[in-house]
């Protein structure tokens, strides 16, 4: 898995969730569908 700077690590469409990296080193699992009106 590759870790980019402050964004996403790993978008995982099969299992429907988007994993996110923020600035302070907190891994946040989010829904896809609630991101898609965020990050569309």
């Amino acid at each position: 898995m590759k870790v980019y700077p402050a964004r996403v690590i790993s978008v995982n469409i099969q299992e429907k969730s988007l994993l996110f990296f923020d600035r302070d080193d907190s891994v946040i699992l989010t829904d896809v569908s609630s991101c898609k009106s965020k990050y569309p």
